[in-house]
């Protein structure tokens, strides 16, 4: 199987709307390498694969800051998600 290609988080989001507790919903969000980002293998193991747009003076962002947009948008956008319930 191949993932599905999302060119940004909130059509992400929208999709994967993550777990909680009462539904028993899981989500795990994987991130690759710097240099190499995920392999083959990995990718086919993946229901979704997102990147994060960057300017045209950054080459490529640390696993740690990827993280942290990816995590900083997709609570922000599961919380708008839940209000709107």
């Amino acid at each position: 199987a191949h993932p599905t290609f999302y060119d940004d988080l909130d059509a992400l989001v929208e999709r994967f709307p993550g777990g909680d507790a009462a539904s028993g919903e899981k989500l795990a969000l994987v991130f690759g390498n710097e240099a190499d980002g995920l392999s083959v293998e990995q990718l086919k193991m993946c229901d979704a694969v997102c990147s994060i747009p960057m300017g045209r003076l950054v080459e490529s962002l640390s696993v740690t800051h990827a993280g942290v947009i990816t995590l900083s948008r997709y609570f922000e956008r599961r919380g708008a998600r839940i209000d709107r319930r």
